[in-house]
């Protein structure tokens, strides 16, 4: 029996993307290396004028959870996130900057909050 169930994520973090070249891949870098991998990692690429989106593609091509969605036209932080909430498929969401780090037991000590609060 062949089933079509997609997998739905613990947490989807959706991060905006525009002019943060400098910041980026250190953001992403920090979701790829926690040490809770049941997250999908949405960035929002809000037509920037520098490489910030050609990076996070660089970066998603290594890991099926992160997805980039690109804006034909610069709409701002609010219509990114908004974009990414759409694209989102996990049961909760994480809205981060993309000129944010966060430490490696972020997502598991937040999935631990929730199983234990829900």
């Amino acid at each position: 029996m062949e089933t079509n169930a997609r997998h739905i994520p613990f947490f989807s973090i959706v991060m905006p993307a525009y002019g943060v070249e400098s910041y980026i891949e250190r953001a992403m870098n920090s979701i790829v290396e926690q040490t809770f991998s049941d997250w999908e990692l949405i960035v929002v690429d809000d037509c920037t004028p520098d490489k910030s989106g050609e990076i996070a593609a660089s970066i998603a091509e290594n890991d099926p959870r992160i997805c980039v969605v690109r804006h034909e036209e610069n709409r701002g932080l609010s219509a990114a996130r908004n974009t990414g909430m759409r694209a989102a498929s996990g049961k909760y969401i994480w809205f981060m900057d993309s000129d944010d780090y966060v430490e490696r037991e972020l997502l598991h000590r937040a999935h631990e909050s929730v199983v234990k609060n829900p």
